[in-house]
């Protein structure tokens, strides 16, 4: 049920899936539940659940005006790939890069990647604090994604430094955002971004609230960001 909903909500947004993608997805499920015990990706184990507040949750970036599917993407905190294995399958001409600091969760989509035979597709290993400090990640993609579990203003200073100038950093939130996008309004400025706007992106079947907080890359991020491993997270960026 979860499958085929995802599916023909997919379809009613313009979203295209092939035959040969939803093996891949179906085959990408197996493995998240197979390994799950081990690697600790998710609790969320019905596959129902997983095809919508996963599978479908991470396409949500289709319903930002400027995503043709192309370009350079890195998902922030991937974690068990979300969302930037689900993207991948469905936009195969994207070039993708799945960041995570834990080993066992990167050794994850390593297998992933290769199980599935995907291409242009890799994974990193290390903080986003120190990673979007090196020249081959430094405001170089045209998509910064995360559903990392943060307030905005942190992932603003994690995420914004990787995008290019124009370029959008989409942050995954809850039902209900506005708070959050208000407390982050001066992180945003400060890193060079620009908030565009707040997409509802609602789960079918009832499973939930969604919104899509698109940011574009104005400005570039000034060099001092992001901070050191672990202050942006215990000293957010507040305005006065």
């Amino acid at each position: 049920m979860g499958e085929e909903a995802a599916l023909r909500e997919a379809e009613r947004r313009g979203i295209i899936v092939t035959d040969g993608m939803r093996i891949q997805l179906e085959r990408y499920l197996e493995m998240i539940l197979s390994q799950n015990a081990r690697v600790n990706l998710t609790r969320i184990l019905d596959p129902d659940e997983i095809w919508i507040k996963h599978f479908y949750d991470s396409w949500a970036l289709a319903a930002v005006p400027d995503w043709n599917g192309a370009g350079r993407l890195v998902d922030v905190g991937s974690g068990a790939g979300f969302p930037g294995i689900p993207i991948k399958i469905l936009y195969p001409d994207l070039e993708v890069v799945l960041l995570d600091s834990m080993g066992k969760r990167v050794e994850f989509l390593r297998y992933v990647i290769e199980a599935l035979d995907l291409k242009g597709i890799r994974t990193a290993r290390g903080r986003a604090e120190e990673l979007a400090r090196g020249l081959d990640y430094r405001e170089s993609f045209d998509w910064v994604v995360s559903r990392a579990v943060a307030d905005l203003s942190v992932l603003a200073e994690y995420c914004l430094p990787f995008a290019s100038l124009g370029g959008w950093f989409a942050a995954y939130k809850g039902p209900d955002p506005r708070d959050e996008i208000v407390g982050a309004g001066f992180a945003i400025e400060s890193l060079g971004g620009r908030l565009r706007h707040c997409y509802d992106c609602a789960l079918p079947l009832g499973y939930g609230e969604r919104n899509l907080v698109a940011i574009r890359k104005e400005e570039r991020s000034p060099g001092e960001y992001p901070r050191k491993s672990g202050i942006p997270a215990k000293k957010p960026l507040r305005g006065h």
